[in-house]
């Protein structure tokens, strides 16, 4: 074999010494960003599934007892007392939400509104809970979170 051969030989062995070298680290680059990802996903999701879903979910208990409260205001106008049966039929519309009124020992009227059994059991939205109360006069308290997932 001539040298220039012997060269050309050399040089396509050399090649293919360093093709898996290169592969081998090209595998592991992706190996450490796709568990750079991984991390940053685990810290970042849980953080935006609680500013960003569970936020918009407490928005939507507090307008379903806003619409409780809406409602009983006009039961006490035309029938002059509370109706707190009603409360249930409102908050059906949204499966995710329960709600609950009953007037206490003083006269007022105590609505609430809460994440639902299946919601919870389902894992996405934590256990919550939102009241107000109502005064005989139809003036609301500000809202309290007795329970806030």
């Amino acid at each position: 074999m001539s040298a220039a051969a012997r060269s050309a030989s050399a040089s396509t062995s050399a090649i293919a010494a360093i093709r898996p070298a290169r592969a081998l680290e090209l595998a592991r680059a992706l190996a450490w960003t796709a568990g750079v990802a991984m991390v940053v996903a685990s810290v970042l999701l849980p953080f935006a599934h609680r500013h960003l879903y569970v936020a918009a979910f407490k928005d939507d208990l507090r307008t379903a007892v806003d619409r409780v409260i809406e409602r009983q205001k006009t039961e006490l106008v035309d029938r002059e007392r509370f109706d707190p049966a009603a409360a249930a039929m409102i908050a059906a519309e949204d499966g995710r939400i329960e709600a609950a009124a009953r007037v206490l020992g003083d006269g007022r009227l105590l609505v609430r509104a809460m994440t639902s059994a299946r919601a919870v059991e389902t894992g996405w939205l934590p256990a919550l809970i939102f009241e107000r109360i109502v005064d005989p006069d139809g003036k609301a308290t500000e809202g309290t979170w007795p329970i806030d997932g």
